[in-house]
Protein backbone atom coordinates (compact mmCIF):
# COMPACT_ATOMS: atom_id res chain seq x y z
CA UNK A 1 0.00 0.00 0.00
CA UNK A 2 3.04 2.28 -0.32
CA UNK A 3 1.33 4.44 -2.93
CA UNK A 4 -1.07 5.64 -0.21
CA UNK A 5 -0.16 8.06 2.54
CA UNK A 6 0.16 6.65 6.05
CA UNK A 7 -3.19 5.14 6.97
CA UNK A 8 -4.86 6.39 10.15
CA UNK A 9 -8.01 4.50 11.08
CA UNK A 10 -10.26 6.24 13.59
CA UNK A 11 -13.01 4.35 15.34
CA UNK A 12 -15.58 6.84 16.60
CA UNK A 13 -17.59 5.53 19.53
CA UNK A 14 -21.36 5.88 19.44
CA UNK A 15 -21.35 7.61 22.83
CA UNK A 16 -19.08 10.34 21.48
CA UNK A 17 -21.20 11.17 18.46
CA UNK A 18 -23.46 13.41 20.53
CA UNK A 19 -20.58 15.42 21.98
CA UNK A 20 -21.07 19.08 20.97
CA UNK A 21 -18.56 20.18 18.35
CA UNK A 22 -16.85 16.82 17.94
CA UNK A 23 -17.79 16.20 14.29
CA UNK A 24 -16.85 19.76 13.37
CA UNK A 25 -13.49 19.51 15.14
CA UNK A 26 -12.72 16.05 13.80
CA UNK A 27 -13.54 17.22 10.28
CA UNK A 28 -11.10 20.12 10.71
CA UNK A 29 -8.48 17.71 12.02
CA UNK A 30 -8.83 15.54 8.91
CA UNK A 31 -8.50 18.58 6.62
CA UNK A 32 -5.38 19.92 8.37
CA UNK A 33 -3.69 16.50 8.23
CA UNK A 34 -4.27 15.56 4.59
CA UNK A 35 -0.78 14.11 4.28
CA UNK A 36 -2.35 11.11 6.03
CA UNK A 37 -4.99 8.75 4.66
CA UNK A 38 -7.99 8.63 7.00
CA UNK A 39 -10.68 5.98 7.39
CA UNK A 40 -13.52 6.39 9.90
CA UNK A 41 -15.53 3.53 11.42
CA UNK A 42 -18.37 4.45 13.75
CA UNK A 43 -20.70 2.76 16.20
CA UNK A 44 -24.08 3.90 17.44
CA UNK A 45 -24.56 2.40 20.89
CA UNK A 46 -26.73 4.91 22.77
CA UNK A 47 -28.80 5.85 19.74
CA UNK A 48 -29.44 2.17 18.96
CA UNK A 49 -30.53 1.48 22.54
CA UNK A 50 -32.97 4.41 22.48
CA UNK A 51 -34.48 3.28 19.17
CA UNK A 52 -34.88 -0.31 20.38
CA UNK A 53 -36.65 0.98 23.50
CA UNK A 54 -39.16 2.74 21.25
CA UNK A 55 -39.99 -0.72 19.90
CA UNK A 56 -40.23 -2.15 23.45
CA UNK A 57 -37.00 -4.10 23.01
CA UNK A 58 -34.55 -4.23 25.90
CA UNK A 59 -30.90 -4.37 24.85
CA UNK A 60 -28.95 -7.42 26.03
CA UNK A 61 -25.17 -7.69 26.16
CA UNK A 62 -22.70 -10.50 26.79
CA UNK A 63 -19.07 -9.50 27.33
CA UNK A 64 -19.78 -6.08 25.89
CA UNK A 65 -21.36 -7.39 22.67
CA UNK A 66 -24.97 -6.57 21.79
CA UNK A 67 -27.10 -9.67 21.21
CA UNK A 68 -29.15 -9.16 18.06
CA UNK A 69 -32.36 -10.87 16.91
CA UNK A 70 -33.80 -10.98 13.41
CA UNK A 71 -36.16 -8.16 14.37
CA UNK A 72 -33.42 -6.04 15.92
CA UNK A 73 -30.92 -6.23 13.05
CA UNK A 74 -33.07 -4.12 10.73
CA UNK A 75 -33.67 -1.51 13.43
CA UNK A 76 -29.95 -1.37 14.19
CA UNK A 77 -29.07 -1.03 10.52
CA UNK A 78 -31.58 1.79 10.12
CA UNK A 79 -29.97 3.68 13.01
CA UNK A 80 -26.30 3.08 12.18
CA UNK A 81 -26.39 3.23 8.39
CA UNK A 82 -29.36 5.36 7.38
CA UNK A 83 -29.28 7.83 10.27
CA UNK A 84 -25.84 8.09 11.89
CA UNK A 85 -23.69 7.38 8.83
CA UNK A 86 -25.75 9.69 6.63
CA UNK A 87 -25.65 12.42 9.28
CA UNK A 88 -21.84 12.29 9.60
CA UNK A 89 -21.24 12.28 5.85
CA UNK A 90 -23.73 15.06 5.13
CA UNK A 91 -22.25 17.26 7.86
CA UNK A 92 -18.67 16.77 6.67
CA UNK A 93 -19.42 17.33 3.00
CA UNK A 94 -20.92 20.73 3.92
CA UNK A 95 -17.66 21.48 5.77
CA UNK A 96 -15.51 20.55 2.78
CA UNK A 97 -14.43 17.11 4.00
CA UNK A 98 -14.49 14.63 1.05
CA UNK A 99 -16.44 12.00 2.99
CA UNK A 100 -18.12 8.98 1.40
CA UNK A 101 -20.57 6.84 3.36
CA UNK A 102 -20.04 3.08 3.08
CA UNK A 103 -22.00 0.20 4.58
CA UNK A 104 -20.40 -3.16 5.21
CA UNK A 105 -23.63 -4.73 4.02
CA UNK A 106 -24.55 -2.55 1.03
CA UNK A 107 -21.01 -2.16 -0.31
CA UNK A 108 -19.77 -5.71 0.34
CA UNK A 109 -16.93 -4.51 2.55
CA UNK A 110 -16.94 -7.61 4.74
CA UNK A 111 -17.97 -11.22 4.69
CA UNK A 112 -19.04 -12.49 8.09
CA UNK A 113 -20.07 -15.67 9.84
CA UNK A 114 -22.31 -16.06 12.93
CA UNK A 115 -20.36 -15.21 16.07
CA UNK A 116 -20.34 -17.41 19.14
CA UNK A 117 -20.22 -15.77 22.56
CA UNK A 118 -19.36 -18.06 25.48
CA UNK A 119 -20.36 -21.08 23.44
CA UNK A 120 -23.72 -19.65 22.37
CA UNK A 121 -24.52 -18.43 18.88
CA UNK A 122 -25.45 -14.77 19.30
CA UNK A 123 -28.27 -14.77 16.72
CA UNK A 124 -27.45 -12.06 14.16
CA UNK A 125 -24.11 -10.94 15.58
CA UNK A 126 -21.39 -11.42 12.98
CA UNK A 127 -17.69 -12.17 13.07
CA UNK A 128 -15.67 -10.83 10.16
CA UNK A 129 -14.12 -13.52 7.96
CA UNK A 130 -12.64 -11.27 5.27
CA UNK A 131 -12.35 -7.61 4.22
CA UNK A 132 -12.87 -6.53 0.63
CA UNK A 133 -9.91 -4.13 0.50
CA UNK A 134 -10.35 -3.46 -3.22
CA UNK A 135 -13.55 -1.53 -2.48
CA UNK A 136 -11.82 0.62 0.11
CA UNK A 137 -8.75 1.21 -2.04
CA UNK A 138 -10.93 2.43 -4.89
CA UNK A 139 -12.12 5.32 -2.73
CA UNK A 140 -8.82 5.93 -0.93
CA UNK A 141 -6.93 6.26 -4.20
CA UNK A 142 -9.35 9.05 -5.17
CA UNK A 143 -8.69 10.83 -1.85
CA UNK A 144 -12.13 10.13 -0.39
CA UNK A 145 -12.54 9.65 3.37
CA UNK A 146 -14.55 6.42 3.86
CA UNK A 147 -17.04 6.68 6.73
CA UNK A 148 -18.05 3.11 7.48
CA UNK A 149 -21.12 1.54 9.06
CA UNK A 150 -20.14 -1.96 10.30
CA UNK A 151 -23.42 -3.75 9.48
CA UNK A 152 -22.42 -6.66 7.21
CA UNK A 153 -23.66 -9.83 5.54
CA UNK A 154 -22.68 -13.47 5.28
CA UNK A 155 -21.93 -15.47 2.12
CA UNK A 156 -25.64 -15.93 1.32
CA UNK A 157 -26.68 -12.35 2.01
CA UNK A 158 -28.10 -12.43 5.54
CA UNK A 159 -27.52 -9.18 7.43
CA UNK A 160 -25.45 -9.24 10.65
CA UNK A 161 -24.60 -6.77 13.37
CA UNK A 162 -20.81 -6.41 13.64
CA UNK A 163 -19.16 -4.71 16.60
CA UNK A 164 -17.62 -1.46 15.35
CA UNK A 165 -14.38 -2.05 17.26
CA UNK A 166 -13.96 -5.39 15.52
CA UNK A 167 -14.76 -3.86 12.13
CA UNK A 168 -12.17 -1.14 12.71
CA UNK A 169 -9.53 -3.71 13.64
CA UNK A 170 -10.29 -5.90 10.61
CA UNK A 171 -9.90 -2.95 8.24
CA UNK A 172 -6.76 -1.66 9.96
CA UNK A 173 -5.16 -5.11 9.81
CA UNK A 174 -6.11 -5.71 6.18
CA UNK A 175 -4.54 -2.39 5.12
CA UNK A 176 -1.60 -2.53 7.59
CA UNK A 177 -2.62 0.83 9.05
CA UNK A 178 0.02 2.88 10.80
CA UNK A 179 -2.29 3.90 13.64
CA UNK A 180 -5.62 2.67 14.94
CA UNK A 181 -7.21 5.33 17.14
CA UNK A 182 -10.30 4.64 19.27
CA UNK A 183 -12.17 7.80 20.28
CA UNK A 184 -14.06 6.70 23.39
CA UNK A 185 -15.91 8.24 26.33
CA UNK A 186 -12.90 7.56 28.56
CA UNK A 187 -9.27 8.65 28.03
CA UNK A 188 -7.98 5.08 27.94
CA UNK A 189 -7.64 2.02 30.15
CA UNK A 190 -8.19 3.04 33.77
CA UNK A 191 -7.12 0.70 36.58
CA UNK A 192 -7.66 1.65 40.24
CA UNK A 193 -8.52 5.21 39.15
CA UNK A 194 -5.23 5.52 37.27
CA UNK A 195 -4.92 6.01 33.52
CA UNK A 196 -2.48 3.41 32.17
CA UNK A 197 -0.52 5.13 29.42
CA UNK A 198 1.12 2.04 27.92
CA UNK A 199 0.08 -1.62 27.77
CA UNK A 200 1.88 -4.32 25.82
CA UNK A 201 -0.02 -6.98 23.91
CA UNK A 202 1.38 -9.64 26.24
CA UNK A 203 -0.58 -8.18 29.17
CA UNK A 204 -4.01 -8.03 27.54
CA UNK A 205 -5.09 -11.63 28.21
CA UNK A 206 -4.18 -11.34 31.90
CA UNK A 207 -6.07 -8.05 32.30
CA UNK A 208 -9.21 -9.64 30.87
CA UNK A 209 -8.98 -13.08 32.51
CA UNK A 210 -8.41 -11.49 35.92
CA UNK A 211 -11.49 -9.29 35.47
CA UNK A 212 -9.48 -6.09 35.82
CA UNK A 213 -10.75 -5.06 32.38
CA UNK A 214 -14.19 -6.21 31.23
CA UNK A 215 -17.25 -5.52 29.08
CA UNK A 216 -16.76 -3.00 26.27
CA UNK A 217 -13.14 -2.25 27.11
CA UNK A 218 -12.34 -5.98 27.05
CA UNK A 219 -13.85 -6.24 23.56
CA UNK A 220 -11.74 -3.27 22.50
CA UNK A 221 -8.50 -4.70 23.89
CA UNK A 222 -9.08 -8.14 22.37
CA UNK A 223 -9.73 -6.48 19.03
CA UNK A 224 -6.57 -4.40 19.40
CA UNK A 225 -4.56 -7.52 20.21
CA UNK A 226 -5.60 -8.99 16.84
CA UNK A 227 -4.70 -5.79 15.02
CA UNK A 228 -1.18 -5.57 16.48
CA UNK A 229 -0.54 -9.24 15.66
CA UNK A 230 -1.77 -8.57 12.11
CA UNK A 231 0.65 -5.74 11.42
CA UNK A 232 -0.92 -2.54 12.74
CA UNK A 233 1.94 -0.51 14.20
CA UNK A 234 0.13 0.78 17.26
CA UNK A 235 -3.33 1.29 18.69
CA UNK A 236 -4.49 4.16 20.88
CA UNK A 237 -7.52 4.54 23.12
CA UNK A 238 -8.39 8.12 24.03
CA UNK A 239 -11.25 10.58 24.30
CA UNK A 240 -11.93 13.93 22.65
CA UNK A 241 -10.03 15.90 25.26
CA UNK A 242 -9.24 18.87 23.00
CA UNK A 243 -10.13 20.10 19.49
CA UNK A 244 -6.76 19.02 18.03
CA UNK A 245 -6.30 15.69 19.77
CA UNK A 246 -5.57 13.85 16.49
CA UNK A 247 -2.89 16.37 15.49
CA UNK A 248 -1.28 16.06 18.91
CA UNK A 249 -1.24 12.27 18.67
CA UNK A 250 0.32 12.42 15.21
CA UNK A 251 2.95 14.88 16.49
CA UNK A 252 3.51 12.63 19.53
CA UNK A 253 2.54 15.40 21.93
CA UNK A 254 1.16 14.69 25.38
CA UNK A 255 -2.57 13.90 25.58
CA UNK A 256 -4.46 11.54 27.92
CA UNK A 257 -4.43 8.11 26.24
CA UNK A 258 -3.49 4.46 26.44
CA UNK A 259 -0.99 3.24 23.84
CA UNK A 260 -0.99 -0.45 22.99
CA UNK A 261 1.95 -1.95 21.16
CA UNK A 262 4.35 -4.85 21.41
CA UNK A 263 6.71 -2.80 23.56
CA UNK A 264 7.04 -1.55 27.13
CA UNK A 265 4.27 -2.47 29.54
CA UNK A 266 3.49 0.30 32.03
CA UNK A 267 0.83 -1.78 33.78
CA UNK A 268 3.41 -4.41 34.78
CA UNK A 269 5.62 -1.62 36.13
CA UNK A 270 2.83 -0.27 38.31
CA UNK A 271 1.77 -3.57 39.91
Amino acid sequence: MSYLNKIILIKLGGSELDKPGLLDELGEEILRNRKYTFIIVHGGGKEITKELEKHNIKSKFIDGLRLTSAREINIIDEVITNKINSRIVSFWIKKGVPAIGLSGWKHNLFEVKPKEIKGHQAHFVGEIVSVNTSILLKYLERSWIPVISPISKNSIGFKYNVNADEAAVAIAASLSANKLIFISDVPGVIIKDKLIEKISVTEIDNLIKSGIVKDGMAVKLLSILKSIKSGVEEAIITNWSCPDVISKILRKEKVPLTLISGGVNEYSKST
